[in-house]
């Protein structure tokens, strides 16, 4: 392609590189986004740990450095990945906002501070580049088409719903909290109920009450990831119950029916399953990532998405 960009990922993990490996059926990992995708090229990884960025070099190809300055000393980067842990994204942002680069993805969350995410939106820098935030699910097909329906009102109003999450809840359920806003709008009030620790003394797993613009509820249940990892969502409308499970890989709808038990009483059946293109999730990401740089085309998730849904965790 005539447009290729060059692509570096900052922080060699396990989302950065090693999720996957090239052969894998699913897309986990940036590396493997951007390898898949024909308008980038995958330039090379950035870590403080020279070993893991050399051991991530060597499945995917590039370079390896411990900066990324020392990266961009012979080698030009048009956008970057920021993989490192959530406490060192401002750092690694600041950094990022001295560069000519053109925009890039960041994991979530922004950052780990409501203050350091505002500094960030109010760059200039960054207002002027296209950086998304991934918040994995906005960009699977499926759940564009399932936020469509439910604004056509395919399922009738919604009533209310719940979901499940562990590991954080800026950290992880920050995930539930965009996935929200996405499909319905500003959550409008939230109330704490209760918080456990199983991921960072910073960061609590916190159940809460949130309250959507139409004054609907949904409570959201913090589990301890020590025990098992679990993201779910169950949305219930006057006219069916929609479930979105295993991570976001299957979703399953449910049509009202009449009980077969008790006369004049109204269950919910399913009527269809559909797995996702969860596993393709990032490779979206890139490719929007690919077309609002070339095309000028929307970031499906940008910083604002992301100050936002922040926003909320932090209150």
């Amino acid at each position: 392609m005539s447009n290729k960009l060059n692509a570096a990922i900052i922080g060699a993990g396990n989302i950065g590189a090693f999720y996957d490996n090239p052969s894998s059926r699913n897309i986990l990992t940036h590396a493997h986004a951007y390898t898949n995708h024909p308008g980038f090229k995958l330039v090379g990884f950035v870590d403080n740990d020279i070993k893991k960025a050399e051991q991530a070099a060597k499945i995917w190809g590039g370079s390896s450095a411990k900066t990324i300055s020392e990266l961009r000393k012979n080698i030009k980067i048009d956008v970057v990945s920021i993989c490192a842990p959530d406490e060192e994204h401002y750092k690694i942002l600041k950094e990022t906002a001295k560069t000519d680069i053109l925009g890039g993805i960041i994991e979530k969350p922004l950052t780990d501070s409501l203050e350091d995410s505002r500094k960030i939106i109010g760059s200039e820098f960054f207002k002027s580049r296209k950086f998304l935030v991934n918040y994995t699910r906005r960009f699977v097909p499926e759940f564009h088409d399932l936020k469509k329906m439910i604004a056509g009102g395919k399922y009738g109003k919604f009533l209310t719903g719940n979901g499940v999450y562990g590991k954080g809840f800026l950290h992880n359920g920050s995930h539930l909290i965009d996935l929200l806003r996405y499909f319905f709008g500003e959550i409008k009030n939230k109330k704490m109920i209760s918080e456990i620790y199983d991921f960072s003394r910073k960061d609590p797993t916190v159940s809460a009450v949130l309250k959507l613009r139409n004054g609907k509820e949904i409570l959201l249940n913090a589990i301890d990831s020590r025990h098992f990892t679990i993201f779910e969502l169950d949305l219930f409308f006057e006219k069916a119950r929609i479930r979105i499970i295993n991570n976001g890989f299957e979703m399953r709808e449910y049509f009202l029916s009449d009980d077969a038990t008790f006369k004049g009483y109204k269950n919910v059946s399913l009527g269809k399953t559909t797995k996702t293109s969860m596993g393709k999730a990032l490779y979206y990401a890139v490719d929007n990532l690919y077309d609002a740089i070339i095309r000028g085309g929307n970031l499906i998730c940008d910083i604002k998405d992301g100050y936002e849904a922040q926003k909320i965790c932090a209150k």
